[in-house]
């Protein structure tokens, strides 16, 4: 019958506590680096809408032939921008987001932005018009 010496069983504790030691290490070396790839990611989809939402007003302008209007929201709890066809200031975004376009205007769509995504919406102007023309 052969024995087996006590060291050469198998993995002893020491050897998986110390395993699990630089596995905690490295994933705490990578998260912060993660969480930023991850903000970045969202940030570029929200230009990336607003951007997109840009073109749409221009081509709806020149299709439809009436002016399409982008106006900008700042609220302590986010912002927002809201595209819609009719007056100046006829459509507003309140505090939580919630769109309302008096009779004469048409919304189009818009997009709310909580402060907890951390981006705001600024600009030097409050609204764009897009002219048909």
């Amino acid at each position: 019958m052969h024995i087996t010496p006590a060291k050469a069983r198998g993995v002893g504790l020491f050897e998986v506590l110390v395993s699990l030691l630089v596995i905690a290490l490295l994933a705490a070396l990578t998260a912060p680096g993660l969480s930023r790839m991850v903000d970045r990611n969202r940030h570029q989809a929200h230009l990336s809408m607003l951007y997109a939402d840009l073109q749409q007003a221009r081509a709806m302008a020149l299709s439809s032939g009436h002016v399409v209007r982008l106006r900008l929201f700042s609220h302590p709890g986010g912002s927002c921008y809201v595209l819609h066809h009719g007056a100046a200031g006829s459509c507003t975004c309140d505090g939580e987001g919630q769109t309302q376009c008096m009779s004469d205007a048409a919304l189009i769509k818009s997009h709310w932005l909580p402060q907890s995504t951390r981006l705001r919406l600024a600009g030097s102007v409050t609204q764009l018009a897009f002219h048909p023309k």
